[in-house]
């Protein structure tokens, strides 16, 4: 029996814990945190030891403001999963919110020794550097999590057609329609 709390039914979602992950992120993009959290209440009953459920229940317990709880949930997605880069970052955000530096410090380094491309980490780690004063350490790193940025985006936005493009050709549209005005037609 489910606990109170925990809805039957989500819409169109059935007990497919990954639906249920899939369905909280898109709660969570949209502001919708609590009604996200109803969600990966649910997958969480459903399995209990899903990394990727403690962790997004962690993100939106940061959002909402419940620190203890976002801690709670991360810590819990890094014992399902000690391989999962993205919650240590996510837990080092809290430690640095926390004023707990050194502790994120870690935790930042951690995530770049599971994947050195993961670009959040690269930046929260500059990010915190910058922050305790070491510019030697920071800029590099701000430099590759943007360079990293940089190539995800142009790799997603080539792959996708003129559909993924259609924002650059719109401002490069825009751009020189300003430019003729002011030069040829404003006389």
């Amino acid at each position: 029996m489910l606990p109170a709390h925990i809805p039957r039914k989500s819409r169109h979602i059935d007990d497919d814990v990954p639906q249920l992950v899939t369905e909280a992120s898109r709660l969570l993009n949209l502001g919708k945190a609590r009604e996200a959290l109803r969600s990966l209440d649910r997958a969480l009953y459903l399995d209990p030891g899903n990394a990727v459920a403690h962790n997004k229940a962690g993100v939106c317990y940061a959002r909402l403001g419940e620190i203890e709880k976002a801690r709670e949930e991360f810590e819990a997605a890094i014992s399902a999963d000690p391989q999962y880069a993205s919650v240590y970052s996510n837990l080092g955000n809290i430690c640095q919110e926390t004023g707990e530096l050194e502790r994120a410090l870690t935790l930042y380094e951690k995530a770049i020794s599971l994947d050195p491309n993961h670009s959040t980490a690269l930046h929260n780690l500059g990010l915190l550097y910058r922050r305790m004063r070491a510019y030697e350490r920071s800029v590099p790193l701000l430099k590759r999590a943007r360079s990293l940025e940089m190539q995800r985006s142009s790799t997603q936005n080539s792959g996708a057609g003129p559909a993924g493009r259609g924002k650059a050709y719109l401002v490069l549209a825009i751009t020189i329609g300003v430019l003729v005005y002011y030069l040829f037609l404003r006389r």
